[in-house]
C-alpha cells in the first residue's frame, strides 16, 4: 500500500476474500507505518513484513530490525498469537535450513572486513 495511512477493515477483508482459503498471506506497508495494518492481520489469521526499509518509526527513537520485530512479536503475544521461530519461518516462506557456518562466523560477522 502506498501511502502512509492503513487501509480500513473492510478493504482488508475485500482482499482477503480473494485468498483461497488456507493459503498463507502476509501484510506489509510500503512508505507508512506498518503497525496499525499489523494488527489487523494477526488477528485475522496473517503474517506480517516490516522493516525500517519501509518507514523510519522515528517515535520509537532510532529502532534497529530486531526492535520493530519484536514490537509485532510481542503484539501478537499481547492478540493470543503464537509467534513463528526462525525454523517455522523458514518452513513458512519454504526456505532452505542455512548450511552450518564456518566455525568463528556468526550471521552478524559474515562479510565484515576485519582490520589487521
Amino acid at each position: 500500500m502506498p501511502s502512509g495511512s492503513a487501509p480500513p477493515i473492510p478493504a482488508l477483508q475485500a482482499c482477503l476474500a480473494e485468498i483461497p482459503a488456507g493459503d498463507t498471506w502476509l501484510a506489509m506497508c510500503t512508505n507508512g507505518d506498518a503497525l496499525p495494518l499489523a494488527a489487523w492481520a494477526i488477528t485475522l489469521g496473517g503474517h506480517v513484513a516490516i522493516g525500517l526499509g519501509d518507514y523510519p518509526y522515528d517515535r520509537f527513537g532510532a529502532p534497529h530490525h530486531g526492535e520493530l520485530i519484536e514490537k509485532v512479536a510481542s503484539l501478537a503475544r499481547t492478540l493470543g498469537r503464537p509467534v513463528a521461530t526462525p525454523d517455522q519461518t523458514r518452513e513458512i516462506l519454504g526456505i532452505r535450513p542455512r548450511p552450518d557456518l564456518p566455525k568463528g562466523r556468526t550471521p552478524s560477522n559474515i562479510g565484515r572486513v576485519e582490520a589487521r
